[in-house]
C-alpha cells in the first residue's frame, strides 16, 4: 500500500495553490475591461513634436532665457518659462542654468533676447561667461485660458558654439482634444498618487497656472526623454 508522507502533501497543495493563483490572474487580465485613462499605467500620447541632432548628446550645461509672448501677454510668457525651467530642473541630465537679475526676475543676457533670433556674439558670450553649452529660446504659439484652454507652445535649443539648432520641441495642447484631456487625466492622477475626483480636475483644468504646468512639463519630458 502506498503512503503520501506529510511533506509529500505540503508539496503538492503548494503546486495546485499556484496553478489556482496563475488561473485567477489569467481570468483577471481578460475580464477586466480597460481602465480609465487616469488609472491606466501607460500615459497617453503627449501632442509635442521634436526634432533633434545628434550633437545634442553633448549639451551638458543649458541656460534658459524669458519666453517669447507670441499670442499670450508678457505675463503669461514669465510665468509659462518659469514653469518650464522648473519642470526641466527636475527631470534633466544635464545642468539646467536659469538666468536672473539682483531681484530674481528671468533675463535674456544682451544677443539672446526674447522672440528674436540669437546673435553671435551673445552665444559666445553667454558659452565664455556663463559656460552655456546650448540656450533655450520659447515662444508661446497660441492661447486661450478659460473655457475649453488651449497652450501651443515651441521651444529651440541653440548651440552656443556653432549657433545650431540642436533640439526643437512645438506642440499645441488644447484641452477639447480628447487625446489632450486623457493626457491631463493622468497627468492629475500620476502627480497627486490619487484618483481625484471630476470636480478637482475640472477646477485644474480651469486654473490658468495648472495648466500652464501641465503643458511645461510634457514638453520638458519631450526634452529630456532625448
Amino acid at each position: 500500500m502506498w503512503l503520501w508522507s506529510p511533506s509529500r502533501c505540503l508539496r503538492i497543495a503548494g503546486d495546485l495553490m499556484r496553478i489556482a493563483v496563475r488561473t485567477v490572474l489569467c481570468l483577471a487580465l481578460v475580464l477586466v475591461p480597460a481602465c480609465e485613462p487616469r488609472r491606466c499605467a501607460r500615459r497617453p500620447t503627449s501632442p509635442v513634436k521634436t526634432y533633434s541632432s545628434a550633437a545634442l548628446r553633448e549639451v551638458r550645461v543649458i541656460g534658459i532665457v524669458p519666453f517669447a509672448k507670441g499670442a499670450a501677454t508678457e505675463d503669461v510668457a514669465a510665468t509659462v518659462g518659469e514653469l518650464f525651467a522648473s519642470e526641466l530642473q527636475q527631470a534633466a541630465t544635464a545642468r539646467v542654468v536659469v538666468i536672473r537679475d539682483d531681484v530674481g526676475h528671468m533675463i535674456a543676457p544682451p544677443g539672446l533676447q526674447p522672440g528674436g533670433q540669437p546673435t553671435i556674439d551673445g552665444l559666445i558670450r553667454a558659452r565664455r561667461e556663463l559656460g552655456l553649452d546650448a540656450v533655450m529660446l520659447g515662444e508661446i504659439t497660441q492661447y486661450r485660458p478659460y473655457g475649453s484652454p488651449v497652450i501651443g507652445l515651441e521651444v529651440r535649443a541653440i548651440s552656443c558654439k556653432t549657433g545650431d539648432t540642436e533640439w526643437i520641441g512645438t506642440g499645441v495642447f488644447d484641452s477639447s482634444s480628447p487625446e489632450v484631456a486623457d493626457l491631463f487625466r493622468w497627468y492629475c492622477f500620476t502627480q497627486r498618487a490619487e484618483d481625484l475626483p471630476l470636480s478637482t480636475e475640472r477646477q485644474l483644468l480651469t486654473s490658468p497656472r495648472s495648466y500652464a504646468q501641465f503643458v511645461a512639463h510634457f514638453v520638458a519630458a519631450a526634452f529630456t526623454t532625448q
